[in-house]
């Protein structure tokens, strides 16, 4: 007889039975004497051994998988190789423990099942906020953005539902991805609850309509760019942090997209509400929709003041994909962020050292002239270092073909002696052994 932690499956399945029998919905604590309290109790331990034996076969499945199997495949054939029925009920209970128990080792998996399995119960809305409050701010839960995504599509009624117990939740971020996926097939339900957000005090409310707007319209293409900046006018009235950063986002997928009004909102974001420019600045770091010299002011203005650390290495990785084609502006906005203290070494280097295979005559004069003009505090003490790096690469004392190609040989730094214990840098004669 098949066995199941040492108990039999047969028994477990009698205690069960015996002890539904006698649950009627009447008191349940006249069930904890006798048998019938014991037939109560075995039943609960049988169910929790078979449920942890079938979830430490499912784990085990998982584990043996290659990377990618769950974004094609669902996890109900995984239950029933583990000897249970898959039914949507016990996949998005199987989803929430895996999620529980180890949310970065599970999570392709747990979305899988989520996407697939997912409904407008209190059960799938606790799966999802389990997983949403513990990769709220990892960059890892691509896998459940996706799933929430696809819930959307597939079922847009239940997800708008979904999506409402979310926000009651207090996760109300997720929610957006559920609300944008499902735009194309329930927008009036999307846009009532998009109004409801927006018409709420709460600023994470409204920054969550505008994110799943901004969801909607790269899923689905709708709705519109004014109805796009209607929305974050709406939510930046509120002065909050998150609405600002959600509205700059917004508007610049709006400029990618052509829509040349955004283009006012982003400049006025960015002069008038801090909080935006890290989002800003981000996004010229990544893929600027802007020319060099917009680029350039643009970052000029979120480093303006005092800048968060984000903010400045977002500027630096900026600058150096910029410094070839823009020397002048780069070197005049390096120089700006050096004189303001925000020297970071590596950061700095990276785009110096650029500088130098494009213009290190012409970077080496323009820190001369700074130092001459102003700022001569704040970068002498640096210029030793700030020079090294920008003359590292090419050979500058005669120019030639080798300094045209900035060549590895015309590069290299000449080797020094190694401090030990030798001074002249030379490797001892080897003696015999013994000597």
């Amino acid at each position: 007889m098949p066995q199941v932690g040492g108990i039999d499956r047969w028994k477990a399945k009698h205690a069960y039975a015996e002890a539904a029998r006698w649950r009627n919905g009447d008191d349940r604590r006249s069930l904890q004497g006798g048998w019938r309290g014991a037939a109560l109790r075995q039943e609960q331990r049988c169910i929790a051994v078979d449920t942890g034996s079938a979830i430490a076969r499912v784990k085990g499945m998982i584990a043996e998988k290659e990377h990618g199997y769950f974004s094609s495949h669902g996890l109900a054939g995984l239950f029933k190789d583990a000897g249970m029925d898959g039914d949507p009920g016990q996949v998005v209970a199987l989803a929430r423990r895996l999620i529980e128990d180890d949310v970065h080792a599970f999570l392709a998996a747990a979305s899988a099942g989520l996407r697939d399995a997912a409904s407008d119960d209190d059960e799938s809305a606790r799966a999802i906020s389990a997983a949403a409050r513990r990769m709220r701010h990892d960059a890892l839960h691509g896998p459940l953005v996706d799933a929430l995504v696809e819930i959307g599509k597939a079922r847009p009624g239940p997800a708008v539902g979904l999506s409402n117990r979310l926000v009651e939740l207090g996760d109300a971020d997720f929610a957006a991805y559920l609300i944008g996926g499902a735009y194309g097939g329930a927008r009036s339900a999307c846009d009532g609850m998009i109004e409801r957000l927006l018409s709420s005090d709460d600023p994470a409310w409204a920054a969550t309509a505008v994110q799943s707007i901004r969801v909607a319209r790269t899923e689905h293409g709708v709705p519109g760019a004014e109805y796009a900046r209607a929305a974050a006018r709406r939510a930046l009235a509120l002065g909050d942090a998150a609405t600002a950063r959600e509205s700059m986002e917004i508007m610049l997928d709006s400029y990618e997209r052509g829509d040349a009004a955004a283009g006012g909102m982003i400049e006025s974001m960015a002069a008038e509400i801090p909080a935006s420019r890290p989002v800003l600045a981000s996004r010229i770091r990544c893929r600027s929709p802007f020319d060099d010299g917009q680029s350039l002011r643009y970052l000029e203005t979120c480093t303006d003041g005092s800048p968060g650390q984000y903010t400045v290495y977002s500027a630096y990785c900026a600058l150096a994909g910029i410094v070839g084609r823009e020397q002048r502006g780069a070197t005049r906005l390096l120089l700006r962020l050096f004189a303001g203290g925000r020297y970071h070494g590596a950061l700095a280097g990276m785009v110096l050292e650029e500088l130098g295979r494009s213009d290190a005559p012409g970077t080496v004069a323009a820190i001369i002239d700074m130092l001459q003009a102003r700022h001569r505090e704040a970068l002498e003490p640096r210029l030793a270092q700030i020079v090294r790096r920008i003359m590292m690469h090419g050979d500058y004392r005669g120019g030639g073909e080798g300094a045209a190609r900035g060549g590895r040989k015309a590069g290299r730094a000449r080797r020094l002696p190694v401090r030990t214990g030798n001074p002249s840098g030379r490797r001892p004669e080897s003696r015999p052994r013994g000597a």
